[in-house]
């Protein structure tokens, strides 16, 4: 409710996507009208919370009035890129150029956080065991173990849970899967839902290709205050948490 307390941003935090802009929060910083903002740029392997923690932490000691966390992925267009180029189709290939093109700024962050260690321990690459989907998928056996629950339970609580989330999707305009999808249908393998890792196939576990982007815009209260934020569209964070051990 309040545009103009964009131009007051400080601070402009991005996590690292599958993109290869070197500094994406200074394209951000400059479209939004704050080119001076600090920015900042995340590696996989540090937890997306701690973007959210240290600009806190900067509100905090009044370092900062305002602060931008955004990040976004644009995987359903490069796929099309991809399947234009293999068709060699150039009417295709400059639609989706046209839908956006590259805008990198090619230059460094202020501010590039590296996580310390490996991403993913020895004793898991060993064991081949890299895959998130793969990891998930042994946490979920391992809880059912616990509470005893056989395979096909499993496996119908799973379907269970994901009709709902499919529910969801179906009432969302904006849902990039909005085809009606019933626990049965989810409970079943086939080609089009081939199996993953037990009890997880394609339709259980997030899909890469979709356009998607959020943004958490904090600032002080004096700041909302100073741009004529609405106080019912205030929200005061409480805690924050995160934690990096990948063991």
């Amino acid at each position: 409710g309040a545009p103009a307390l964009l131009a007051s941003v400080q601070r402009v935090s991005v996590p690292r996507g599958t993109w290869t802009d070197s500094d994406p929060g200074r394209v951000v910083a400059r479209r939004i009208g704050a080119p001076a903002a600090t920015t900042v740029l995340v590696d996989v392997g540090i937890p997306q919370q701690a973007l959210v923690d240290d600009a806190v932490s900067l509100l905090l000691s009044g370092e900062i009035d305002v602060a931008l966390v955004v990040g976004g992925e644009a995987k359903a267009r490069a796929a099309r890129l991809d399947r234009a180029r293999t068709r060699g189709d150039r009417a295709g290939i400059a639609e989706v150029f046209d839908a956006g093109g590259a805008d990198d700024a090619g230059v460094a962050p202020d501010v590039h956080m590296r996580p310390e260690g490996e991403l993913v321990d020895p004793v898991e690459i060993e064991a081949g065991l890299w895959a998130p989907v793969e990891l998930y998928a042994m946490v979920e056996n391992a809880l059912a173990a616990t509470e005893q629950h056989p395979p096909a339970e499993l496996r119908r609580q799973v379907a269970a849970l994901w009709a709902r989330f499919n529910q969801v999707a179906c009432s969302n305009p904006d849902a990039a899967f909005a085809e009606p999808m019933s626990a049965q249908d989810l409970c079943t393998s086939s080609p089009a839902n081939r199996p993953l890792a037990f009890p997880y196939d394609k339709w259980h576990v997030s899909q890469w290709n979709v356009d998607q982007a959020a943004a958490l815009l904090l600032c002080t209260a004096d700041a909302a205050e100073r741009a004529g934020v609405p106080r019912d569209r205030w929200v005061f964070p409480l805690v924050g948490l995160e934690s990096s051990h990948s063991l």
